[in-house]
């Protein structure tokens, strides 16, 4: 039995059956020139490579083996698996944590963890309630949020992967207080002068003309 490929190496020659035989093709696919014989799109040697994609067959890349919504040809484009199912990305904020207190007016720095396992992530977006407030798109994700004025706030984050999902993180709540006066927390320290007779000599007690001092009285506020 005689098998004759052409000077390329790229056509599929057939073998002329005769009596109790079998016809069947070979081909040779180069490895350092991309083909596409069955007219998918899809690189020969890739198709080889991933199951259950076929070099011979030109209608497995509109087809959707996983189920994802994406054809193995979209996959094929953007370095994803035709066979897998897209994994959704991770996304936790890292600061501020639920429940913070800050003293305003003040900056306030959002930060959080996000990852792609099978992927990767076009941007992290920032919301404050539902109003957009800036997004980052390299590693680590944040944003500086700037102002922020005495009240009650709620942040949300968004990771959207290279496949286009998108999950949104747990929510956090945080509080800006009013800064007291003299940037104390909770109390406040009143300077006076106060009178120290005993300190006199005898003779200057009448006329008050004695030793004086400075007093310090701590007085809370709250």
């Amino acid at each position: 039995m005689e098998i004759t490929l052409d000077q390329a190496g790229t056509m599929e020659p057939r073998q002329t059956p005769t009596n109790n035989s079998t016809s069947f093709n070979i081909m040779r696919i180069p490895t350092t020139n991309a083909m596409d014989t069955d007219g998918d799109g899809i690189d020969d040697v890739y198709e080889l490579i991933q199951s259950p994609l076929d070099p011979l067959d030109g209608n497995d890349g509109s087809q959707d083996f996983d189920n994802d919504g994406r054809s193995s040809l979209e996959e094929y484009q953007i370095g994803t698996d035709p066979s897998s199912p897209n994994l959704p990305p991770s996304i936790t904020f890292s600061h501020p944590l639920n429940n913070s207190t800050f003293v305003g007016p003040t900056s306030i720095v959002l930060n959080v963890t996000a990852s792609d396992e099978d992927g990767s992530l076009n941007d992290v977006r920032f919301y404050q309630g539902t109003n957009y407030i800036g997004n980052d798109i390299t590693s680590p994700y944040e944003l500086t949020w700037s102002n922020v004025l005495p009240g009650g706030y709620l942040f949300t984050a968004e990771a959207t992967d290279n496949f286009g999902t998108t999950v949104t993180s747990t929510p956090v709540n945080i509080a800006v207080n009013i800064a007291p006066p003299y940037g104390h927390p909770s109390a406040f320290i009143h300077v006076g002068l106060f009178h120290q007779p005993d300190r006199c000599h005898p003779s200057q007690r009448a006329n008050h003309d004695c030793w004086w001092g400075l007093k310090y009285n701590s007085h809370s506020r709250f």
